[in-house]
């Protein structure tokens, strides 16, 4: 064989299984060919749950608590990836419950793979019974929940309590009450609904106003809105604090101000709860202070015994040595004297627990000038 057939073999050897870039060739690129590339088969094929369902594509198994919780597990029947899409607003219906997904949720399954995931979701109505149910997707939309769906799509840190009083709150517009874990004088009042599942911590109550608010909701188309209590406790909670003043417009500075004139002028059934307020973020000031209004003879028993129970809120050792005088004082028969005996194992309790144990943040001395005319409220004061 002479070297020029030689060499005309190799070329086509090489042409026909290197094809090197930018060579032609008569064989077609892979993405020309009849068969299906490999990218595609790649790619998941994206799918909204209900649309997934009709085609039967895939078997949904849907569990939820009727209340925050569902957990779905979907098996993927196809020949190829889905990927499985819950958005936000997307309404669940069970036997006897009603509820929606608050956040987006999205799931990636394989062919003939199994897998699970959490959606959160909302209760739309206090009658859902509570506990494991199977649900199903339904096209139902609630137009009175738009404008929370979108607001939630821009604040994660937005907790399920809160956002759970906020959709009861918009569907059925309930009151405080409804969902307040503090204590209330009307808890023996029947109510025809039980709420005792959608309870919520002080913080979240406070927080699903300040919701409302920003989602253009007017305070005075909300039951919720209309409870003196619930300022008072946000007010003291330490853990609402901070978005009670934000809520009800109440600058730093004007803090003491605030408490003086719930103390002097507030909600007469609300009064006393302002002397825990005070031992809590003034105690400097209560320290002076509420000695006084627990000796007073002049004072309603109310806020005597108050003032003996706010003086564990200051978190100090004087008020531990003046609930220990308080025992003598007022002597064990009484209900003074009781209420300073279990103040007073509850305040050593508090100062002697262990030091690994984080130091409670808001037990600070504020910058109230303590030499300035009328810092401490006296008993006249408040009697006249």
């Amino acid at each position: 064989m002479t070297m020029v057939a030689l060499f005309a073999l190799e070329w086509s050897y090489i042409k026909n299984h290197f094809n090197p870039g930018g060579l032609r060739t008569s064989r077609k690129p892979l993405a020309m060919r009849g068969d299906t590339p490999a990218l595609a088969l790649m790619k998941p094929v994206e799918a909204d749950l209900s649309q997934t369902i009709l085609q039967g594509k895939v078997q949904v198994s849907l569990v939820g608590n009727g209340r925050d919780k569902m957990r779905m597990s979907v098996t993927n029947n196809s020949d190829r990836t889905i990927l499985v899409k819950v958005d936000a607003g997307q309404v669940f219906a069970g036997a006897a419950s009603s509820v929606i997904a608050v956040r987006p949720c999205s799931l990636t399954v394989n062919a003939g793979e199994t897998i699970g995931t959490d959606i959160q979701t909302a209760a739309l109505s206090t009658s859902n019974r509570i506990g494991s149910a199977v649900y199903s997707p339904v096209t139902a939309t609630v137009p009175k929940l738009r404008e929370l769906i979108t607001h939630l799509k821009y604040h994660p840190e937005i907790t399920p309590g809160t956002i759970q009083t906020v959709v009861l709150a918009l569907t059925e517009n309930l009151p405080a009450g409804a969902f307040a874990r503090y204590p209330r004088p009307d808890t023996n009042i029947p109510s025809r609904v039980d709420t005792t599942p959608f309870r919520v911590d002080t913080v979240d109550l406070i927080c699903a106003l300040i919701v409302l608010r920003d989602i253009g909701m007017p305070d005075s188309l909300l039951a919720i809105t209309v409870d003196p209590q619930l300022k008072s406790e946000a007010m003291i909670d330490p853990l609402a604090h901070a978005y009670a003043m934000s809520y009800y417009k109440i600058p730093f500075q004007n803090e003491w101000s605030f408490w003086k004139r719930e103390l002097l002028q507030g909600d007469p059934a609300l009064r006393h709860y302002a002397l825990y307020g005070i031992a809590r973020f003034f105690p400097d000031v209560a320290i002076q202070m509420l000695p006084a209004w627990a000796r007073s003879r002049n004072l309603s028993p109310v806020f005597r015994e108050s003032a003996v129970q706010a003086m564990v809120e200051t978190g100090r050792v004087e008020a531990l040595s003046v609930l220990q005088q308080f025992r003598h004082e007022f002597g064990t028969d009484s209900n003074l004297g009781r209420d300073a005996i279990a103040a007073s194992n509850y305040l050593d309790r508090q100062l002697n627990q262990s030091p690994l144990k984080p130091a409670v943040a808001y037990r600070t001395t504020r910058n109230v000038n303590l030499r300035q005319p009328n810092v401490y409220i006296s008993v006249v004061a408040f009697a006249n």
